[in-house]
């Protein structure tokens, strides 16, 4: 007997409920461990660990917020060591902001506690089977994000 449904599921269902466990998943990550950086601040860092440097107003941009509330957020990220600035190579009167060495290294401090308290939660929670069925799930999620 197969364990494929006769009918499709729902696909608006199916997102619906998607939204809200990743949503969970990763609001529950972020409340584990009290000594992350706060989620505007890391989402900045990882922003400019990922895209590489740029402008206060092309982060504002790409974050939706106005610019200057980003120009506060990279204020509290350059007080804290975590941003280097450098002039823009063909616009003399713009300043990129990257992400320093510094802002690196507890960047990937907290990816890696976070993704530790995740290892451990599917170690802990899920069997051996389970596991191997999430792993599988891996793709299918990241072929949603396919362009």
């Amino acid at each position: 007997m197969s364990n494929v449904p006769a009918v499709a599921p729902d696909t608006r269902e199916i997102a619906s409920e998607l939204r809200y466990l990743i949503g969970q998943l990763a609001r529950r990550t972020r409340e584990r461990d009290i000594v992350t950086l706060p989620t505007r601040l890391a989402e900045t860092l990882s922003y400019l660990d990922r895209e590489g440097p740029m402008t206060t107003s092309d982060l504002a941009e790409r974050h939706s917020v106005r610019q200057q509330s980003m120009a506060a957020t990279l204020g509290e990220l350059d007080a804290l060591g975590y941003l280097d600035r450098q002039p823009h190579p063909t616009d003399r009167r713009k300043i990129l902001v990257a992400i320093s060495q510094d802002g690196g290294e507890r960047l990937n401090d907290d990816r890696r506690r976070r993704a530790a308290w995740l290892a451990e939660a599917i170690a802990d929670k899920l069997t051996p089977r389970e596991q191997v069925a999430l792993a599988n799930t891996l793709s299918l999620l990241d072929r949603l994000l396919e362009g």
